[in-house]
């Protein structure tokens, strides 16, 4: 193989790790930097995922035309308040009191503390935390987070707000039209 092809590769495995980590901000409690995180996550993937690119321009376009406390008031009735679209992934997988939400959870920090990664305030399985944490797995234990424990949390979260007008939706369709076509890839790393 040439290395101009192996060059290429590797720009393209990159590529996809930055896309999931530009993502994350789609699904964080709001700042005065979210339009901004979005117009950057946008750019990041509008080549690669031309439709998630659509779906967090339609994201944008509500971030733009909204105050910041309205962002605020959004996010907390879509992920804090409706406990079907709550931002943690082993809630989807396990259900709120699940022994098996516990050891994911433990698990999850352990492996934070291997890569001397800090997940802030949220708890590990926030799926922004995720999303930011995946680019610095191996490959197959980045293939196995986003197949199992990314894509369906997420397309359930997307399907609870389907029949909404919530702009979350589109953040979320975002993600996961990035995490489906992941699980398509020849080689997801």
């Amino acid at each position: 193989m040439s290395s101009g092809v192996s060059v290429l590769r590797q720009d393209a495995k990159t590529q996809r790790r930055q896309a999931l980590v530009a993502l994350a901000p789609l699904v964080e409690y709001p700042t005065d930097r979210s339009l901004a995180l979005a117009l950057v996550c946008r750019a990041e993937i509008g080549d690669r995922h031309p439709e998630a690119a659509a779906a967090v321009g339609r994201f944008l376009a509500w971030l733009a035309n909204e105050p910041r406390e309205a962002q605020e008031e959004v996010y907390t009735r879509t992920f804090l308040v409706m406990p079907s679209c709550v931002p943690y992934a082993s809630v989807h997988l396990f259900g709120d009191e699940s022994f098996q939400r516990g050891r994911l959870m433990a698990a999850l920090r352990e492996a934070y503390d291997r890569e001397g990664f800090d997940a802030g305030p949220e708890l590990p399985d926030h799926v922004a935390v995720l999303l930011r944490f995946a680019p610095r797995l191996a490959p197959d234990e980045l293939e196995e987070l986003v197949r199992y424990c990314l894509l369906e949390p997420v397309a359930k979260m997307a399907g609870q707000l389907e029949r909404t007008q919530n702009p979350y939706l589109h953040a979320l369709e975002a993600v996961r039209l990035v995490l489906e076509a992941w699980g398509e890839m020849e080689d997801p790393s």
